[in-house]
């Protein structure tokens, strides 16, 4: 009767050991853990609000303008700004400035020669630009001397870059 009572004994062991393996198997399903990583990624957008400007002279040495605008985001922990560059300058006899204007957004409106004397200059057109987003007008003014004939055309690309300052 002893040897059964220590095998009933040992049964119920086995049983108990067993059922808290049950529970500790069951409780691992019910609990589980990963990892989360949260990356906040660099956010440095600019858009032209047209694909092409074009600025008609039609007397010489009078100044005549167009308009468009920029775009702008960015959530950099530094100061940004928006230069303009042109692809090559234009003839000698004329003079292409730009200038940023208006005030939604932050930064400051800059402006300046992009091509005269048949060199082009990069020009900071807006700065001090912090973790924000805004728009801007930006105006071309050109003006051409009597060295520049009647009929001439000329093409260029001006690139806006959002970038460190």
């Amino acid at each position: 009767m002893l040897n059964e009572r220590k095998l009933i004994i040992v049964g119920l062991a086995v049983l108990a050991l067993l059922g808290g393996l049950a529970v500790i198997i069951a409780m691992a399903v019910v609990d589980d853990t990963q990892t989360l990583t949260i990356s906040i990624v660099g956010v440095n957008d600019i858009l032209l609000g047209d694909a092409a400007v074009s600025v008609s002279i039609a007397a010489i040495d009078t100044e005549y303008a167009e308009t468009t605008t920029v775009t702008y985001a960015t959530n950099a922990a530094q100061a940004q700004k928006i230069t303009a560059e042109l692809d090559s300058a234009y003839s000698s006899g004329i003079v292409l400035t730009v200038a940023a204007s208006g005030s939604e957004g932050g930064g400051t409106n800059g402006s300046g020669t992009l091509s005269t004397g048949g060199t082009a200059t990069a020009v900071d057109v807006i700065t001090a630009i912090s973790q924000t987003s805004g728009q801007r007008t930006i105006t071309y003014t050109a003006t051409a001397d009597a060295t520049v004939g009647a009929g001439t055309s000329e093409e260029k690309t001006v690139t806006f870059t959002l970038a460190q300052q």
